[in-house]
């Protein structure tokens, strides 16, 4: 079960950088993987540790598993696009210009 849980988790962070280097690439055409590397630890580094405490703060004040699993979802999504808006303004496009 831990080679599991490694294996998910080199999965998620690849298809996440990845992904990352994507958008950025197209919309911002940059192409030095430096600074996308960068702006990716910046985007996915908070990302991480907020949802880390954001699962158990939801699980803690809500006690329905369904809706504690609804809200932690969707919450963690917003904490994606927020912590996605930052690498960006904050590097990308500080670099950009």
């Amino acid at each position: 079960t831990t080679i599991v849980v490694i294996v998910e988790a080199v999965i998620m962070i690849t298809g996440l950088f990845f992904s990352f280097r994507a958008i950025i690439g197209k919309y911002y055409d940059i192409k030095d993987d430096k600074k996308v590397a960068k702006a990716w630890l910046i985007h996915f580094i908070p990302f991480v540790i907020t949802s880390y405490f954001l699962l158990f703060f939801v699980f803690s004040l809500v006690k329905i598993p369904p809706l504690a699993i609804f809200l932690y979802l969707n919450l963690d999504v917003v904490v994606l696009f927020f912590t996605f808006k930052f690498a960006v303004e904050k590097f990308i496009e500080r670099n950009y210009e």
